[in-house]
């Protein structure tokens, strides 16, 4: 699909009479001086009089009565005359509901008219919610602007007036709802006040009123049931246990649901969106009404078909009663691919909520293919007749607050959501810290209502007015912190990884033009501009000490790890009380949720009457493994029988090292440790800063007993007394497994590693395990390796023949679905990637205990003649290619044997990508195994 958003056509936007303009509408521009009446204006305030005012309805809805309400209160903050509400004026503002729907834009119920005319203005709606709109219209023509909750831009003039016209306009989208931005998730610091904070501001953004938006998860059971004395009716997991998630494949929960559903209905006739969807949760049992797909970025079944089928049932009885009856679905983590076998109800609406989805690129960035792969879902759900819902999250997976701009999403993501049709729903879930938020928060706002508004014109003011004579600097600093993260080769999204996107030496690229923000505002600006910088100024300083916090924390430096978290917990809380909140309560907690045992541990296990032993280095020895056919073999005590790769437990993370999409099974790590005679008597431990989301340890060959583990990436430690030689090297061997996601990208240890001596203890020491080889694949390993050897004589020769390098990329993919993502694309960078070789096994590169997919690539070299064809010595199961992005078609290929493609045109520097899948092959022996040539 093309990155770019096709034209969008808007539903209708109608002006008459003078220009309507932004600039001939304002009786003042918002930065410019006021301008001299022209004779088509009609006067509102003259000299600080009113000369207007305002009608209502005889019986006028709470919405109307708003309506009037705001515009009395920003005409008195511009002018400081009060608009009456009578018909006393010279001019009467008159606001009430249109005798018949809004002429040309009548499909939508906020549609609104606005006219400007000789003695009046007449501004009415389709329902009391269109005429509030077309008030904050008029104010926006007035020049006022919303700039965050607490700021309230007004131009100052003591005459106002307007020029003759007439526009009509509505929403593009129908539910615009801001998760959020009607009231404050907790927890709160200043209590209610607080919460309720941006409540005006989601209401003069035009945004859905509280309450009244559509899209959830979680089923209506009336009742609901029991999992204790109804098990049948919940699905269970994996493990055979019974989970919270109703079963909707009994018809029991049918019936509950359509019982939940109507009084759902009865109590909002006009409501005809239900807005309900599965429970949260991964890891549940598959059923025959599942399809076999899979989802790569979870590692778990897709579950779509199942609740396509269960909806498509309760529309099919809702629809007989009400045909406009339809469902709101969060399509969130394994429920956004699109159903195999169901063809959904067309009033079936998926809510895209990529909650799983790297975090921190948008459509159009080289490394945004993650991103792109959820447009193309969307893209086979248009396919299947449905209207697709976009549920954009604003921020970072997990990030306290470190210093992102969700602006680019933003304009590069909604406005192309808007042109696959989506036109029924859209949500967006900031967390709003208004400081680097807010440019970002305020765009979404406009584009809600219109996908088509000039964004950058839009941006330019906000900067012009909330930073006043530093929005050059600031536009500078953002523009900056944008290309990081627009460039930067790291896609999860994860704060694990941001200490590679927010390097040093970035953070000290980015600091001269907020200084020269800071400048320019306490020189020339008003309070409000100093505030408003102050508040990008503080989340800066708070990413600092956050990422300070990390980089202490990994090079095991932990006492000045402590003192940066305590200084960022300072600032975090400082900002939660900030008025408007410049780190958002609920984020500023993160911080205490996922670092405070990391840091506080490591500190308090090598200070005091605590004392470090031995830290281990960052690379350890590795073994791929996603089953537990490594347990079952040999590995925590193989000597030399296997052979291991090397993978990083502390400085990057799985999603830098061809991991990604590893869930389930996981990694089996291997190092070694000296530790001193002097440590003898003292009771010895192994502690590990996090991991995702479970570990194993063995010490010299024996099984070490957690004593100190909690949920996915918190510190794990292992009970290391009487397993420890001292004096000598011990071989620590650790199985790590990423059984679900907890943060984006993220897998195994994921942290420093060492061994902390306590108390006194006199445990007697073990002698080593005896070592064993493995046996259960042996045979078959060595069977292949011997196959490999022989399988360079088979390869095509000649002048035009051009054999590529053994060395290869790859990323693994278990499920053979991981290449669906986007790892065909030529422009995916080299991180993502770790090494393999086409001239060796699996099992003899580390892989050995590993079935199912692997994604390969290579750069082609200079290529002899005009080869036509490519040819692979071995590939396992199936195989795909792709040559610069564009798939090859297979000419042949048999599972185990070679395989040939046909090739286009080649030139030097392509990109050759090859995915393999073969599940039921033997561990360790998948792949592509043998020379690639191109003949």
């Amino acid at each position: 699909m093309s990155n770019q958003p096709p034209h969008l056509h808007r539903r209708t936007l109608l002006t008459t009479g003078s220009a309507l303009g932004l600039a001939a509408w304002l009786g003042v521009g918002p930065t410019a001086t006021p301008r001299a009446l022209a004779v088509d204006d009609l006067v509102l305030v003259r000299q600080g009089v009113a000369e207007a005012s305002i009608v209502l309805a005889a019986d006028p809805t709470t919405e109307e009565e708003q309506a009037a309400a705001e515009i009395v209160e920003h005409v008195r903050l511009i002018t400081g005359a009060t608009i009456p509400l009578d018909d006393s004026g010279a001019v009467l503002i008159h606001l009430g509901p249109c005798p018949a729907p809004v002429p040309d834009i009548s499909d939508q119920p906020e549609a609104f008219v606005l006219s400007v005319e000789t003695d009046r203005i007449q501004i009415q709606g389709n329902i009391g919610q269109g005429v509030l709109a077309g008030a904050i219209h008029l104010l926006t023509m007035l020049g006022v602007r919303w700039l965050d909750p607490r700021w309230t831009h007004t131009p100052s003039t003591t005459t106002l007036a307007v020029t003759r016209g007439v526009v009509r306009d509505q929403p593009w989208w129908a539910y615009r709802t801001p998760t959020a931005l009607w009231h404050y998730a907790p927890p709160f610091p200043r209590g209610p006040e607080q919460q309720l904070e941006p409540t005006p501001y989601a209401r003069r953004h035009r945004l859905t009123a509280s309450g009244n938006g559509v899209g959830g998860h979680g089923l209506p059971l009336v009742p609901k049931p029991n999992p204790t004395t109804e098990p049948e009716l919940f699905i269970r997991r994996k493990d055979g246990t019974v989970s919270p998630q109703a079963d909707v494949t009994h018809p029991e929960i049918l019936v509950r649901a359509l019982r939940g559903a109507r009084e759902m209905l009865a109590k909002n006739p006009a409501q005809k969106w239900l807005s309900i969807g599965p429970d949260d949760g991964l890891g549940f049992e598959s059923t025959d009404w599942d399809a076999g797909d899979w989802d790569p970025l979870v590692g778990d079944i897709s579950v779509t078909d199942r609740y396509v089928k269960f909806f498509n049932l309760m529309l099919a009885e809702l629809q007989a009663d009400d045909p406009e009856v339809g469902i709101v679905f969060f399509a969130y983590v394994n429920y956004m691919r699109p159903p195999v076998r169901e063809v959904p109800n067309s009033r079936l609406v998926p809510m895209f909520a990529p909650i799983t989805v790297d975090r921190i690129h948008n459509i159009n960035d080289p490394d945004g293919y993650e991103r792109r792969y959820v447009f193309r879902l969307m893209e086979q759900w248009r396919a299947l007749g449905v209207q697709v819902a976009s549920y954009s999250y604003l921020d970072n997976l997990a990030d306290p607050g470190l210093p992102f701009s969700p602006l680019p999403q933003v304009a590069a993501e909604m406005p192309a959501v808007a042109a696959l049709g989506s036109k029924d729903a859209v949500r967006v879930e900031p967390l709003p810290s208004w400081g680097y938020d807010s440019p970002g928060i305020n765009a979404a706002m406009a584009v809600m209502w219109d996908p088509q508004v000039d964004l950058e014109a839009l941006t330019d003011e906000f900067f012009a007015l909330a930073y006043g004579p530093g929005a050059t600097a600031m536009r500078q600093h953002f523009a900056s912190l944008d290309e990081v993260y627009r460039t930067t080769s790291w896609t999860a999204g994860s704060m694990y990884d941001s200490l590679h996107v927010l390097t040093p030496e970035v953070m000290t690229r980015l600091e001269p033009s907020l200084q020269a923000a800071e400048r320019a505002v306490e020189g020339s600006g008003t309070e409000r501009h100093v505030a408003q910088v102050s508040m990008v100024r503080l989340r800066f300083d708070y990413g600092q000490q956050l990422l300070a916090m990390m980089r202490y924390w990994r090079a095991g430096e932990f006492a000045e790890a402590k003192v940066a978290y305590d200084a960022a917990w300072q600032l975090g809380q400082r900002g939660a009380t900030n008025v408007p909140v410049a780190v958002y309560p609920l984020r500023a907690q993160y911080q205490s949720w996922f670092w405070n045992k990391q840091v506080h541990q490591a500190l308090d296990k090598t200070s005091g009457d605590n004392e470090l032993v031995a830290t281990a280095r960052d690379r350890w020895d590795a073994i791929i493994d996603n089953g537990v056919d490594g347990l079952a073999d040999a590995v925590p005590t193989s000597a030399d029988g296997l052979t291991w790769r090397t993978a990083s437990t502390n400085e990057r993370t799985w999603s830098g090292q061809g991991l990604r999409y590893l869930f389930g099974g996981g990694l089996w790590y291997r190092t070694t440790v000296e530790v001193p005679e002097r440590f003898r008597g003292r009771a010895l431990r192994l502690w590990i800063g996090a991991v995702d989301d479970r570990a194993q340890c063995w010490i010299n060959g024996h099984p070490a007993e957690a004593t100190g583990r909690s949920g996915g990436l918190a510190p794990w430690e292992f009970d290391a007394r009487g397993l420890i030689r001292f004096g000598e090297e011990n071989e620590i061997v650790v199985k790590a497994s990423n059984i679900t996601l907890d943060e984006i990208g993220t897998g195994g240890i994921q942290g420093p590693v060492f061994v902390w001596a306590g108390e006194a203890d006199a445990t007697p020491v073990k002698a080593p395990a005896a070592p064993t080889l493995p046996h259960r694949f042996r045979d078959e390993w060595q069977r292949l390796a011997r196959e490999a050897a022989r399988l360079d004589a088979m390869a095509p020769r000649g002048p035009n023949a051009t054999r590529l390098p053994h060395a290869w990329q790859a990323i693994v993919d278990p499920s053979g679905k991981a290449v669906e993502v986007g790892l065909w694309e030529p422009q995916v960078d080299d991180n993502h990637w770790m090494p393999l070789r086409s001239d060796k096994t699996w099992a003899d590169q580390g892989i050995a205990y590993y079935t199912g997919g692997m994604v390969q690539r290579t750069r082609l070299p200079r290529v002899k003649g005009r080869p036509s064809t490519l040819w692979i010595a071995r590939a396992s199961g199936t195989a795909q290619a792709w040559l610069d992005g564009e798939p090859l078609t297979p000419i042949s290929g048999a599972d185990g044997g070679s395989w040939e493609f046909a090739l286009p045109a080649v030139a030097e520097g392509q990109v050759l990508v090859l995915a393999t899948y073969a599940p039921n092959a033997v561990p360790g022996t998948g792949g592509v195994v043998g020379p690639v040539v191109l003949y």
